[in-house]
């Protein structure tokens, strides 16, 4: 009897583990009866993994779980799932990985603790991550604890506990064998530190009698920082080394690594063009984005070469072309805009002269001139990024309320491909006419309750008689998503909690939000992505919104994303001038989000999560959010 005979179909997925289980009782299988051969194979599977052809080795180590005896079997689909992990199959390995209550035997938990955290830690769950460290045995072998002692480490720094992270890696420091690999756990330590975030401000507070820790601790504002910020970074790492000149840090060579790569980072071109709209209709959004470019030129504060001479265009009253040839006719070394799609396909022909970061995209997408990079705050990229989060929270199945108009078209074309592509399904998308306020025939056909109301009719004709009977929404659905911007959203929002889908998970785009305004107690519920510059700020950026606050009262809020963008669109100078390797570049915390450049010259963000409680955007907490990538800001080999 065959594998997919012997299980019902919607078992077949968990058709490696359950082979497992199948063959467990099995003991007439060659390898259980012979242990040199057992051992041979095991000594194949780990040659594999040493070479790097990781699903080979999972493969084997899949078939000696099969056919292994009941103390090897555990070990084996451990090492199996690793193995997938490595291959980039993270599914397999979760059906693979046994369940915490089947490891039994030091061996066992020795091979699975490591691969059960490092899931839970891929997942976004450090909780989960450190309960599976914890079932490891006492007296661990050196090279476990190394690697058992980092993942507890990413873990508490994931959850926002900075000192118990470097403690746990200052413990691995202790067991490393040379000054190469101490540096290279030096390196973790500053991005655990950049990962904490908010938190290492609270526990470089925090006393200490030993000088190595509150050395690590008082970096960490420095490291949290550099992330958002990085123009003062230099300088507060040297003053950071004045105050500990005895510091391995120092000694081993982190600290000199770290100004060496930051002031890399900081090489400008001598001359920088600015095209935007500063007159006509769109001059308050081309204003914004100018003042967030030229707060963060006026942030970086270069102590070795010359600052970068910056030219203002304004395409507000001359063809965006002419504007370009005169940019690169006046000696621009790069060209940041312009603004507008249409601008932008105007100027796509003649890019590939100069570098040339546009400000948004084509509007047909394909291949880009050589050296014109696209950076757009877009609204479809949004929907495309609640289709991913949302389903890994909640589960794939989702309705949509959709706007009748050209948005509400792109959004819905961005959030299905993209939920689809996650393994989710669109059950339904119903449309509302935004111009309205009633929009309970939207909601009510979304949430089948037309059809519980139709069901009551046909009974009481049946009955002949009246029945008592309260309408019941669908039951099939993980999340609604709402394309809306904030005025439709308070019409919507309380309109879906009459309509019984008040708890229904709701997630919508960052329109939702209109930052400057007061209380809006009818979005309470909805999550959506933003700029952490307005939902998720940190150190670096409040003290920056403070600055935009003294001088130009209220800006910061209201053109907050624009403010963000033009930020971000200086820090991006030094990377794309220099080029952009064949991997793309590595990311960059940004203020506008967590921005990453392809190959192919695409900027992409990653945006924070925030939901309305009370009234007002908060944070979600990093545990809420699902798997978040450690920040590779600084130094990194």
């Amino acid at each position: 009897m065959t594998l997919a005979q012997a299980f019902p179909r919607r078992l077949a997925a968990l058709a490696p583990l359950a082979a497992v289980l199948l063959l467990a009782g099995c003991g007439d299988l060659p390898l259980a009866r012979d242990p040199s051969a057992f051992q041979a194979a095991e000594q194949r599977a780990a040659l594999l993994a040493e070479s790097g052809q990781h699903l080979d080795a999972a493969r084997e180590y899949a078939r000696l779980a099969n056919e292994g005896l009941p103390d090897q079997r555990t070990r084996m689909a451990a090492l199996a799932a690793d193995q997938y992990r490595r291959a980039d199959r993270p599914d397999d390995a979760r059906r693979l990985l046994p369940a915490a209550a089947e490891v039994t035997g030091r061996e066992a938990r020795l091979a699975w603790a490591p691969v059960a955290a490092r899931l839970a830690l891929e997942d976004g769950a450090p909780e989960r991550a450190l309960a599976a460290l914890r079932r490891l045995p006492e007296g661990l072998p050196p090279e476990v604890a190394r690697t058992t002692l980092a993942l507890e480490a990413e873990a508490h720094f994931a959850l926002g506990a900075p000192r118990e992270g470097v403690l746990a890696l200052l413990a691995r420091e202790r067991l490393l064998p040379d000054e190469s690999a101490r540096l290279a756990n030096h390196r973790l330590i500053w991005r655990g530190l950049q990962a904490a975030r908010s938190a290492v401000h609270d526990s470089a507070r925090e006393p200490t009698d030993d000088p190595v820790l509150a050395g690590w601790l008082a970096l960490g504002p420095v490291a949290a920082d550099a992330a958002r910020n990085p123009f003062g970074v230099a300088a507060a790492i040297s003053a950071w080394r004045e105050r500990h000149p005895g510091h391995p840090a120092i000694s081993l060579g982190l600290v000199d690594e770290l100004l060496a790569g930051y002031r890399s980072l900081m090489a400008y071109p001598q001359r920088i063009a600015l095209i935007l709209p500063l007159s006509g209709r769109q001059a308050g959004v081309g204003l914004a984005v100018r003042d967030g470019f030229m707060a963060a030129y006026f942030e970086h504060r270069p102590d070795d070469q010359p600052r970068s001479e910056i030219r203002v265009y304004d395409s507000g009253d001359q063809p965006v072309g002419v504007l370009y040839r005169t940019a690169i006719q006046d000696g621009a070394d790069f060209i940041i805009g312009p603004l507008l799609r249409e601008e932008v396909e105007a100027i796509a022909p003649l890019a590939g002269q100069v570098p040339t970061l546009a400000l948004n995209r084509l509007g047909q997408p394909g291949e880009a001139p050589s050296g014109l990079f696209q950076f757009a705050l877009a609204p479809e990229d949004e929907a495309a990024q609640v289709a991913r989060f949302a389903s890994q929270r909640h589960g794939g199945r989702a309705i949509a309320l959709i706007p009748e108009d050209d948005w509400g078209r792109r959004m819905l074309a961005s959030f299905s491909e993209a939920l689809e592509a996650s393994g989710g399904r669109l059950l339904e998308f119903t449309t509302y006419r935004p111009w309205e306020q009633d929009h309970s025939g939207a909601i009510t056909r979304a949430l089948h309750l037309d059809q519980s109301e139709e069901r009551r009719r046909r009974l009481a004709a049946l009955a002949r008689t009246r029945l008592e009977f309260q309408p019941r929404r669908r039951q099939d659905a993980d999340f609604l998503f709402l394309a809306a911007r904030a005025e439709q959203a308070r019409q919507i929002r309380p309109q879906l909690r009459f309509f019984f889908a008040g708890e229904l998970p709701t997630y919508a785009p960052s329109a939702v939000f209109q930052p400057g305004g007061g209380s809006d107690g009818d979005l309470n519920g909805i999550i959506f992505p933003d700029a952490p510059w307005l939902v998720d700020p940190d150190e670096a950026m409040r003290a920056l919104r403070a600055g935009i606050e003294r001088y130009w009262p209220g800006r910061g809020d209201r053109l907050g994303r624009l403010y963000a963008m033009g930020f971000d669109a200086y820090r991006l100078v030094p990377l794309l001038f220099a080029g952009v390797p064949e991997h793309g570049l590595a990311a960059v915390e940004g203020m506008s989000g967590r921005l990453e450049v392809g190959a192919d010259g695409l900027v992409s963000r990653e945006l924070a999560w925030g939901e309305f409680r009370g009234g007002r955007p908060v944070p979600l907490a990093p545990t809420q959010r699902g798997p978040q990538p450690v920040p590779q800001v600084g130094a990194t080999r």
